[in-house]
């Protein structure tokens, strides 16, 4: 296999809140409903590529020539169409658009921190060093990683309570869950970013219940859109993250899933430039990567955006989450 690497630099994975330039020309891969292709060969020559919409796309050109054609838009990333939607750059987000919605999040919890209440810590968040007040013994009760950071420091200083590669709406997402706000989980790519950031949090302040609703909100969301993992999801997962989890296992399979169910996207080539670029840099990715086309090869290539949520949870007292029997109507 050639391991070419793009034309330019893949989107890395950082911060909605650092710059709104940021956010320019990424989307999600959205499928064609995608069903696995029977062959009678194993060799992983013959494996189907990302795309199957470009052929589709080549054809439509064709019959309408006669038709004046757009100009395209100029992207900041590299050009691949494996993880375009369409040919129209994404929807900006204004520099104040965070600012906002963060304002949103903190008018909508349950209860703003008030003196009387137990001491208030102050915790700051983000490249700006966005402050978010919280109580010390709700951080304490939520999170193993705050309870161990108080017990050592009673009184920690604001270095200790900074956290600049977190994201700061993911923080505000954060706490709106420690006051019993409700998260409504992702509705389109932008917040899409955030949700994965905050599952990024919840792996640093070790919150399981947090982690688990999040990743059945990510899962959600995918089978909703019918859409599968993109490269730079997948380079800020493995980035922002250390070891194996549930998300690194998920966003992993569903970009596995989309090699082994869609044709090729030219004659011979079954894997985008985007997805051998991030192969050829190693490390976890690569190993998983493999993993997931073994796995899937030998389940039937089940898709993994559908079915029980607690395979992809975790619990540290080894309960599993009740079952239920699905109703006719209802779909995984």
């Amino acid at each position: 296999m050639s391991l070419a690497p793009p034309g330019k630099g893949s989107r890395p994975g950082a911060s909605r809140s650092a710059s709104s330039s940021s956010l320019r020309g990424t989307v999600e891969i959205e499928t064609q409903p995608l069903s696995p292709i029977i062959r009678t060969s194993a060799s992983t020559s013959d494996l189907p590529s990302e795309v199957g919409a470009v052929a589709a796309e080549k054809h439509a050109e064709k019959q309408a020539m006669h038709l004046p054609m757009p100009a395209r838009p100029t992207y900041e990333r590299a050009g691949d169409s494996a993880d375009l939607r369409s040919d129209l750059a994404s929807p900006v987000i204004p520099t104040s658009a965070v600012e906002h919605l963060i304002a949103g999040l903190h008018t909508d919890q349950h209860a703003i921190p008030q003196s009387g209440h137990g001491h208030v810590a102050t915790l700051f968040a983000g490249e700006s060093h966005k402050s978010f007040p919280a109580h010390v013994e709700l951080l304490k009760s939520k999170s193993p990683y705050f309870s161990r950071l108080y017990a050592a420091t009673p009184e920690p200083s604001r270095a200790d309570c900074t956290y600049t590669e977190l994201d700061e709406y993911a923080f505000a997402l954060f706490v709106r869950w420690l006051y019993g706000g409700k998260l409504h989980g992702p509705s389109d790519f932008h917040t899409l970013h955030h949700y994965l950031c905050l599952y990024v949090l919840a792996l640093r302040f070790e919150t399981e219940g947090l982690r688990n609703n999040v990743m059945n909100m990510v899962r959600s969301y995918y089978r909703r859109q019918n859409m599968t993992a993109p490269t730079y999801r997948l380079e800020y997962i493995y980035t922002s993250t250390s070891g194996a989890n549930h998300m690194r296992n998920f966003l992993t399979t569903t970009a596995a899933y989309r090699c082994l169910c869609e044709k090729p996207v030219a004659p011979g080539v079954y894997i985008s430039d985007s997805v051998q670029a991030l192969l050829a840099k190693g490390g976890d990715f690569s190993n998983d990567f493999a993993a997931s086309l073994v796995k899937l090869s030998r389940n039937g290539i089940v898709d993994v955006r559908k079915g029980f949520d607690c395979v992809f949870h975790d619990h540290a007292d080894g309960k599993v989450c009740p079952r239920y029997l699905m109703e006719p109507y209802m779909d995984e």
